[in-house]
This record gives structure tokens, C-alpha cells and sequence, in this order.
């Protein structure tokens, strides 16, 4: 999935291209993260795959999934826009979507460049109870689905995603500041209209990523899955299909 870093470089570059205020780029930063937050606190015996089965079953009401059953679960914006489409231009409601639209795109376009899955036949698929193997679009590699998704695998996505997150800080110049967005979130200034996420959880979430940006920016990490022609469009390319698809709902933010 997408990581904080991919959605805050994304939102940063959005709020500069709509020529946001300070204050409505904060406001859009932290509704950006939003469908991020917890709804629930884990146990701590829990193994790591009954923890990502949770979140994934939080995910498709907070991320307004309904493709359970594909190996890649990415929300459907149509639904989010029958909930919420008529209050598209309150920033709470405008980042969140944004997020959703990152997904969206991160899973239908990118990724689908950059790997295959296939099933045991070695046959492309898209269903999860099929899925066997994935195929490296890079080097032509297949490997076994639990040693792609493996966190201890050196050669597995969870790398990658590390590599491509120190890659975007440096490339955006990107510094999270924390205590700057937590303040303004304690200010009152921002007020949340969607009712799927709750609220307080907010500052568990900003901890969770202040901890992870600092792992981030210290990491040296190299690509083995993505293609750095294809980071290199990434950003760009969100905001820009982002605005062709659906600027006529938002037409007040483009000057």
C-alpha cells in the first residue's frame, strides 16, 4: 500500500498546485491521513499476518473497499462519492478522498507495472485465493507469495518499500513535522465530517508516523521490485490523473 510518506509528498505537492493557505494545507494534510487511523487497539499476542487481517477488515469500511476477494483491495470512489460527494469541497472531506484516490491509483496503475501476480499454473490472476507466485516486471524474477509479502525477506516488498520512501524524502525534500500538525490538530481548527474513522485516534496515528519517518529518513535501502523510471512519474502522475478525472468537483480549489 501506499505509506504515509507516498500520501504526504502527494498531498504536500497537490496543496502547492492549488495554491493552498497554510492553514488549508494543514487542514488537508491531516485529512489525508486520515482513513489510516485505528479504529481498534491490538492485542499484543497477536502474530503479525492476525494484525494485518484486522487492519484489512477495518480497511475496506474505512477505505470504502468492496473487492474482498481480490489480491488487491482498492477503494471504490464511486461509493465514497454517493456518501460524501456533496460535501467534496470541505477540506476534511477533499484530503480524504485524495487519500482514497492515491490508493486507488498506487493499486490500478503503478503497481500493475511493476509486478504480476500469477496463480500455480503460472498463469496471471487477480484473485486472492489463486495467487502463488509473483513475477518481478524488473528482473523477471517469480517468487512465492509469502516470501514477496515477507517483512524478513531482503528481497521482498516490505524492502522496497523502505527504499522507496528514503528515495521520496530526499527527492521532495520532505521534513514531517510533528509537533507543528499535532498543535494544529489540538487547535480546533479542524473538524472531521466523516463519520467511518474515529477522530481521537487521531494523535495515536501522527506517533505511529513520526516514528516511522524517522526510521524512514535514515534508511539505506536499494530497489529490488520497483523501477526508478517509474518513482520518478509517481508523484506527478496522481496529481494529474487526479485533476483530469474529477477537477469538476472542485472546481473552486483550481485558480
Amino acid at each position: 500500500m501506499p505509506s504515509f510518506i507516498i500520501h504526504s509528498i502527494v498531498g504536500r505537492e497537490l496543496c502547492k498546485k492549488l495554491k493552498f493557505s497554510d492553514e488549508d494545507s494543514k487542514k488537508f494534510f491531516i485529512a489525508n491521513l486520515l482513513p489510516d487511523i485505528k479504529q481498534n487497539v491490538y492485542a499484543d499476542n497477536l502474530s503479525d499476518q492476525e494484525i494485518r487481517k484486522l487492519i484489512q477488515k477495518e480497511k475496506r469500511v474505512t477505505h470504502f473497499r468492496n473487492n474482498e476477494q481480490d489480491i488487491l483491495e482498492y477503494p471504490d470512489l464511486d461509493l465514497f462519492l454517493k456518501t460524501y460527494g456533496k460535501l467534496i469541497e470541505d477540506l476534511t472531506v477533499f484530503g480524504y478522498f485524495f487519500h482514497l484516490y492515491t490508493d486507488f491509483y498506487y493499486f490500478s496503475v503503478f503497481l500493475p507495472k511493476i509486478i504480476i501476480f500469477l496463480d500455480k499454473e503460472y498463469k496471471e490472476t487477480s484473485k486472492k485465493e489463486n495467487n502463488c507466485f509473483i513475477k518481478i516486471i524488473k528482473t523477471n524474477e517469480i517468487i512465492t507469495v509469502e516470501n514477496f509479502w515477507s517483512k524478513k525477506n531482503p528481497k521482498g516488498i516490505y524492502h522496497d518499500y523502505s527504499a522507496l520512501n528514503k528515495y521520496l524524502i530526499d527527492k521532495y525534500s520532505f521534513n514531517f513535522n510533528y509537533q507543528d500538525i499535532l498543535s494544529f490538530f489540538n487547535s480546533s481548527l479542524f473538524v472531521n465530517k466523516i463519520e467511518e474513522i474515529d477522530i481521537k485516534n487521531f494523535p495515536l496515528l501522527l506517533k505511529d508516523l513520526k516514528m516511522f519517518y524517522e526510521e524512514a529518513k535514515d534508511d539505506n535501502s536499494s530497489f529490488n521490485i520497483f523501477s526508478t523510471d517509474e518513482v520518478d512519474l509517481l508523484i506527478n502522475n496522481i496529481i494529474i490523473s487526479f485533476i483530469e478525472n474529477y477537477s469538476y468537483l472542485f472546481s473552486k480549489f483550481l485558480k
